[in-house]
């Protein structure tokens, strides 16, 4: 069997003589005995029990709206962020670092298979981040637990098979009255430009991720994604996305591995290559390809875009009909392999996708 999930661990195998109620994976092993089945017959004896173990976690998210209540969208939830624990002597116990859950959910952590005691838990401040106000509300599974000073919860104590998920931490992202976006669009010429005359249009429901590039590597690490878009008709035209409320500062777009999947919304596309070297989204040329190709199965964004306050006033000007100056495009795949993910591209920040088809 595979492990069970976090949290929880085997009960003891073949307890009592009635083998149709009782657990039969050895916890050491994860494998039952042996058994043989006769023809026809319908053995249904075998049976997994779980017991919750010993553990603690929960949630590191972005507080957009900085009341200390986690009642942003399961998007803002921080990956990458480093989580310690401590026992209530001061001694470190492990370290882990934020990541999605079962369900794909971003900003989970859990630290598991502990002794029962008292325990504090320290989140590590991302870079260019704030931690916001601590016990908001009643519901302390909903809020910050996080001092906004040192990071650290206060000490709680855990029972034996006791599984605690109330110890979250909500970050603010300092806010500004900067932007950018604009379009994802399919390229039906592989030129690199958008052409809405040659019957090229926008994509919606491309979902892309921001990340603030705060160690001005050109990369979106970890600890770094500030922001969730996906594309929308505006104005009558498809294929737009945009990110407000930003201060000035490197930033990096990046188009979610997720939309290349089945069912996603750039299954079986791949990025345009009619314009490479694809131009530095800095240049403010709108209606052309931004996207950059980063290795395989990843669509980021290869160099930083940088945003500054003195550029906010020919980014509102030339928005007054649309989100932002810079494209990405996308072409269709003209082979596509057998389920299998495609290459994908990287894109820069205000960029506009293109897909080829």
């Amino acid at each position: 069997m595979t492990p069970p999930p976090a949290g929880y661990g085997f009960t003891t195998p073949n307890v009592g003589a009635n083998d149709a109620v009782d657990s039969d994976i050895e916890p050491a092993t994860r494998y039952s005995a042996v058994t043989g089945l006769t023809s026809g017959e319908n053995d249904d004896t075998w049976d997994v029990g779980l017991v919750t173990v010993t553990a603690v976690g929960n949630y590191v998210w972005i507080d957009r709206n900085g009341n200390g209540i986690q009642d942003e969208p399961p998007g803002d939830g921080v990956n990458g962020v480093t989580v310690r624990l401590y026992r209530s002597d001061n001694t470190l116990v492990a370290t882990t670092v934020t990541a999605d859950d079962f369900l794909g959910n971003p900003g989970y952590y859990l630290f598991s298979g502990l002794d029962p005691g008292s325990y504090y838990i320290e989140f590590v401040l991302p870079t260019g981040f704030t931690f916001t106000t601590a016990d908001t509300g009643s519901n302390d599974e909903a809020d910050s637990d996080a001092n906004p000073t040192t990071g650290r919860t206060t000490i709680f104590t855990l029972a034996a098979n006791q599984l605690d998920r109330s110890h979250d931490a909500g970050l603010i992202v300092p806010t500004g009255t900067l932007r950018l976006g604009n379009r994802v669009w399919y390229d039906r010429d592989n030129d690199g430009r958008y052409e809405p005359a040659n019957g090229e249009t926008g994509i919606n429901g491309v979902v892309l991720s921001l990340f603030r590039d705060f160690n001005n590597n050109g990369l979106p690490d970890p600890g770094e994604h500030v922001g969730n878009s996906v594309t929308m008709t505006v104005g009558g035209e498809a294929g737009y996305y945009q990110f407000t409320n930003l201060n000035a500062g490197n930033y990096i777009v990046v188009v979610d591995d997720s939309n290349f999947a089945p069912g996603g919304a750039l299954f079986g596309m791949r990025t345009s290559s009619g314009n490479d070297p694809a131009p530095d989204p800095d240049n403010n040329v709108d209606h052309d390809d931004n996207g950059d190709l980063i290795g395989s199965v990843c669509a980021r964004c290869r160099l930083p875009f940088r945003l500054v306050v003195s550029r906010l006033m020919m980014v509102m000007m030339l928005t007054a009909t649309r989100p932002s100056i810079s494209a990405l495009s996308v072409v269709r795949r003209s082979v596509i392999g057998s389920g299998s993910i495609p290459t994908i591209m990287a894109c820069k920040t205000p960029v506009s996708l293109v897909w080829l088809v």
